[in-house]
């Protein structure tokens, strides 16, 4: 439960995903008398008894699959005449391979050519190859040493994540990149010595090397990523050179033994977290002395939202193409689409739970607000309990589970279960629907599911504080995050899969609930009645009663509905409407189809925020609808930027700006061609790029002129105009399809 250890393992349906093409192929080849089956110089296939195996010269290529998870083969010798391994696999799941001999004609390792080789000791790398793949050695737990030459330019994506025997690693003049996660938690390495050739050390690439304790910087080095050195806790001291312009995100953070950092750069763009949690107090830039402040930060703020956002995008690049991330997805997914059956089961509150509950919440009206108060409470103040995880202290005592939400807020220490069992009942002293979720995490554990806004979120309490309560007296205060709160089912499956509900200490109340919606609608009618002008109270209604219109979006407006509506505002809209349209939840995958899957069945591909292919730099954690509806909207083509690196979220949107993103919409939903548009006075006005999207508006009767036969196309488009047109989309829509 705290230590959080995720043990990959090959999944099944993935070998049967991979074996269909090469097995066709193979059938057709026939294989001699030591196995291989050779078809115009590619190894196709090798059925051979195993052992020590010595791949024929003439051989010009071996195929992508040629021994995949051949567990009886201990050596290989690859011969000159080998060019290429065909992209990916050619080794994977190995698990006896110990040693490979490669000629001097292979000029690249593809992704996961070793991969998951636990036996793997020995692999010499010829001068031909000038590129390790993703993932190419990923998982190779017996490897010590490698010795990457100076022919070999890059080092992609995962190549030695996990060799966690590796000690030694020597690098040549000529590597030019270390990509995101190269040597993620080799836990053994004990100093490395970048070239002065790598310009860019990538984000993670050193995370959690446990004994790394020197690491040599030369001139030639522009920038290390975010976190490239996190928890590298036998760190002592770092001197980086004067080339160096750019240190990321939590860089050393969690270095817990760095005492001495200089940077010789005085302009450098050190960032204010670079050297959060690890007891720092202070490093020399330039010759100046610089303090830090609280946890090791510049600004006291460990708990940025764009830096958790960070955190969490860089695990999900970390794990997505691993063995076992896409089975804990779809079970989370499942978990998800199952939740609601529990929505009207609800912890019993004693006068206890509900007075802190109480107390935690007070002058907050909404449940985000409050919710957030009670996760902050629990992470700074309960403790995670040692000997009860250890069972070295009973878990019922004198007949009384130390779990309860009671006991725990008394005692103030629990595990897992109990973080969960007082997360849920403080919610439901609030009348939030909150659930407690089992599942494994590298063992079994618990955390939650909690309703905002019609959708269920995940938070996890126990992963997000570091108190620990060792027995005997001994409490020792931790630090405090924010990573597991409220998260994307998308994070949550880096590390958890979930397996049921729990429903100890829980009874049904639909009432409660029924009470909840009738309130709920009472303040929507008041809101309704005194903020929306009364032409557009019907649609506004409509967009309410049908989910076109969320919660959310209701504590962003404010009550101002008259308020010119902003980019990033019109786009969480249209992708609600999508969403809507199409019977799905896009950010969790349930009650339909996911979001990379809705965009595979329309040709397109899902471009995520902040990855390498997401244009808009003024795009930040924190912006309303960046993490899903901006990303998302791109990816379905119904947004472009207002240049070729910015969206300007907050800029107000035009009316002639929402007529194309809402034609963009409406063709992706299936609509053709309505009537014929309206000829409008002031056509002339209209950009040459918008005249297609207002001919299709118009023809629809989903945007109509502002008066005097004029359509105003830089005129600004209101939140309440918004909601109308939206819903006159949907409608259209809907009628299309009967």
């Amino acid at each position: 439960m705290k230590k959080r250890i995720l043990s990959l393992f090959l999944a099944i349906v993935m070998t049967l995903a991979l074996i269909p093409t090469a097995a066709l192929a193979a059938s057709k080849i026939e294989i001699d008398e030591n196995g291989f089956g050779i078809n115009d110089g590619v190894l196709v296939r090798y059925d051979g008894p195993g052992g020590d195996v010595v791949i024929p010269d003439g051989v010009a290529v071996i195929g992508s699959q040629a021994f995949l998870n051949n567990t009886a083969i201990t050596s290989v010798v690859i011969p000159d005449s080998v060019t290429t391994l065909e992209r990916g696999h050619t080794f994977h799941g190995c698990t006896n391979l110990r040693r490979v001999r490669f000629g001097n004609g292979v000029t690249e390792i593809p992704e996961y050519t070793f991969y998951e080789c636990p036996s793997l000791t020995e692999v010499v790398i010829p001068d031909s190859v000038t590129k390790i793949g993703v993932n190419a050695f990923n998982e190779c737990t017996a490897l010590e040493r490698v010795d990457i030459p100076a022919s070999v330019e890059c080092i992609e994506e995962g190549a030695f994540a996990d060799c966690s025997a590796l000690r030694e690693v020597v690098l040549y003049e000529g590597l030019t990149t270390i990509d995101r996660a190269a040597f993620i938690r080799c836990a053994a390495l004990e100093r490395i010595e970048i070239p002065a050739s790598v310009t860019r050390i990538g984000n993670v690439a050193f995370m959690s090397c446990s004994s790394l304790g020197e690491v040599v910087f030369h001139d030639g080095l522009t920038e290390i990523g975010e976190s490239a050195f996190q928890s590298c806790t036998a760190l002592e001291r770092v001197d980086i050179p004067a080339s160096v312009e750019k240190i990321g995100k939590q860089v050393f953070s969690y270095c817990t033994s760095l005492k001495e950092v200089n940077i010789a750069n005085p302009d450098a763009d050190v960032d204010s977290g670079a050297f959060y949690a690890s007891g720092l107090t202070s490093y020399t830039q330039g010759g100046v002395v610089k303090t830090l402040g609280k946890n090791g930060t510049q600004n006291d703020d460990g708990n940025d939202p764009e830096t958790v956002e960070d955190r969490r995008q860089s695990a999900i690049d970390l794990y997505k193409n691993t063995s076992g991330y896409r089975e804990r997805l779809e079970n989370n997914r499942n978990a998800l689409g199952q939740i609601d059956k529990y929505a009207y089961q609800y912890t019993v509150v004693t006068d206890e739970v509900q007075a802190k509950s109480d107390e935690l919440c007070r002058g907050l009206s909404t449940d985000t607000e409050k919710v957030t108060a009670i996760h902050a409470w629990m992470v700074e103040n309960i403790y995670y309990d040692k000997p009860v995880s250890m069972r070295t202290s009973p878990r019922v005592k004198d007949g009384v589970d130390t779990q309860s939400p009671e006991n725990v807020l008394d005692n103030k220490r629990a595990v897992c279960e109990g973080y969960s069992n007082l997360f849920q009942a403080l919610c439901w002293a609030q009348k939030i629907p909150c659930v407690c979720v089992l599942g494994d995490a590298g063992e079994q554990h618990a955390w939650n599911a909690v309703q905002l806004d019609g959708k269920w979120l995940w938070v996890d309490s126990t992963w997000d504080t570091f108190n620990t309560y060792y027995g005997e007296g001994r409490w020792e205060r931790g630090d405090q995050r924010l990573d597991y709160f409220l998260c994307s089912t998308e994070f949550l499956s880096t590390k958890h899969s979930a397996s049921g509900v729990k429903i100890d200490h829980a009874q049904k109340n639909k009432e409660l609930m029924e009470e909840r919606a009738r309130e709920e609608k009472e303040r929507f009618n008041q809101e309704l009645n005194d903020h929306v002008s009364p032409w557009a109270r019907s649609e506004v209604a409509t967009a309410y009663a049908t989910g076109l219109y969320s919660a959310s979006m209701r504590t962003n407006f404010n009550e101002q509905y008259t308020r010119p509506i902003t980019r990033a505002e019109f786009c969480v809209l249209v992708v609600d409407l999508v969403e809507l349209a199409e019977g799905g939840d896009f950010v969790n995958g349930i009650e339909g189809i996911s979001i990379n899957d809705y965009l595979a069945s329309k040709g397109l591909t899902h471009i995520r925020f902040k990855s390498r292919d997401f244009p808009f730099t003024d795009i930040k954690s924190y912006t309303l609808g960046s993490t899903h509806a901006i990303p998302q909207a791109y990816s379905m083509g119904i947004i472009n930027g207002t240049s070729r690196t910015t969206f300007s979220p907050n800029d107000y949107l035009t009316r002639e700006q929402a007529a194309t993103m809402l034609m963009r919409a409406g063709r992706l939903l299936g609509l053709t061609t309505g009537s014929d548009p309206i000829r409008f006075r002031d056509n002339g006005q209209i950009g040459d790029w918008a005249k297609e999207g207002v001919d299709f508006v118009t023809s629809y009767g989903i945007m109509n002129g502002v008066g005097d036969n004029n359509f105003d196309p830089q005129g600004r488009y209101t939140r309440e105009q918004a909601l109308v047109t939206i819903v006159r989309m949907y409608d259209a829509v809907m009628e299309d399809r009967k």
